[in-house]
């Protein structure tokens, strides 16, 4: 008789014992989570990072700029008073009509948090089933999954905009699988959105250049400047002349506890200006061998984990996003393993770790998690040559 089907050993390969398992342990981790999101709503930093968006909101519907005077005459940090704005005037626009109609802090917090877990739950349904990746039970397994690991709650608490990210990225993913022209330009036009909330997603458009996705370029392009212009008789024009010298005067966080930055952590060796040069430097070269040599599901989520990494300032909760690239992990990947190994790595920064293991914790083990994101994608990933050989020939087709 085999190991494997020894008594007690041959359960581990029981599928259904194995859902058993797997029900029990995300269901508990879950509940867990829901606790404790639950436990913080009353926490002084709920909704800290939403304050910034409405505050600009705000500014801008009283006709003044989304950005503080300290921002633009010198050195500042990211962690600021409340409200602080760092973004594009875009999204101080964008977030007038919540200024205008969300009085009531609380209110705006759970309205928020609500509109995330909706977006979270699309994505994950949508991706899984256009990529064939679960249904039925294993589907509400996935969901328990997203909504149980770690940066989702931590995105849900503080109210930034990395879930809404997860669904312009998610959007125009399933957009150019469409394979059509309309889902070329809504794909390019979705990333182009995500790029003017938070610049880190442009890494996106570099992708759209080398897979040759030429018509979703042009659509993205042609809507950042759209973007610009309509936002201009809202903010006014010196807002973006201003943001360049807002993005200049960014300093480095306050303390590096919770930063997870790979630029971060090369500070301690080289200049921080350098520094971030070699992560992004490092970024495109990564993005070109995994665009010319990798599947394209595959290369697209490499570009999305890339995009992440390559932020200069990348906290716990930015790593929501990474819900994508694991999702198309699960269904481009020879081996899957390193999505469950990325997933348990990047949640423990999500715990209240303290003592001298508090680096390790809270900032080394999510880091490492991440970068397996990306190398997961690139060792395991479908082949593009692969998948070539796999398309039959015109001739076939038509005879089919």
């Amino acid at each position: 008789m085999s190991v494997r089907e020894a008594y007690g050993v041959r359960l581990l390969f029981d599928q259904r014992f194995l859902r058993i398992a797997l029900t029990f342990v995300l269901g508990l981790t879950l509940t867990f989570r829901v606790v404790q999101l639950l436990a913080l709503t009353g926490d002084e930093y709920w909704g800290y990072d939403l304050s910034s968006y409405t505050g600009s909101g705000q500014l801008v519907l009283e006709g003044k700029s989304p950005y503080w005077d300290f921002q633009l005459q010198g050195t500042y940090k990211p962690q600021g008073p409340r409200g602080l704005y760092t973004y594009p005037p875009f999204l101080a626009a964008a977030f007038v009509p919540a200024a205008a109609v969300f009085n009531d802090d609380t209110f705006a917090n759970w309205f928020w948090l609500a509109f995330g877990a909706v977006l979270l739950a699309v994505v994950v349904i949508r991706v899984a089933k256009r990529e064939h990746i679960a249904d039925g039970w294993d589907l509400v397994l996935l969901l328990m999954a997203a909504f149980a690991f770690a940066p989702v709650q931590g995105e849900l608490f503080i109210g930034n905009v990395h879930l809404l990210l997860l669904g312009l990225l998610g959007g125009a993913y399933l957009a150019l699988r469409r394979g059509t022209q309309l889902g070329e330009r809504l794909g390019g036009a979705l990333i182009a959105i995500a790029a003017m909330i938070k610049i880190f997603p442009g890494l996106m458009i570099v992708w759209l250049l080398l897979a040759r996705r030429y018509q979703a370029l042009a659509a993205s392009l042609v809507t950042l400047v759209a973007l610009v212009l309509l936002t201009i008789p809202v903010t006014g024009l010196q807002p973006w002349l201003d943001y360049p010298t807002v993005l200049l005067n960014l300093g480095p966080p306050v303390e590096f506890g919770h930063v997870l930055a790979p630029s971060a952590w090369l500070w301690n060796v080289m200049p921080e200006p350098v520094a971030r040069a070699v992560v992004l430097t490092v970024a495109l070269v990564v993005l070109v061998y995994a665009t010319l040599r990798r599947s394209e599901p595959v290369s697209f989520a490499i570009a999305v984990a890339l995009s992440i990494l390559s932020a200069p300032a990348l906290y716990h909760h930015y790593l929501a996003i990474m819900v994508l690239p694991m999702l198309i992990g699960l269904r481009h990947t020879t081996n899957v393993a390193w999505v469950f190994v990325a997933f348990i790595l990047m949640s423990v920064g999500g715990q209240s770790i303290e003592g001298d293991a508090m680096w390790l914790g809270s900032r080394a083990l999510p880091t490492i998690g991440a970068l397996l994101v990306v190398a997961g994608l690139l060792v395991w990933g479908e082949r593009r040559s692969e998948v070539a050989a796999q398309v039959p020939p015109p001739a076939q087709l038509a005879a089919t």
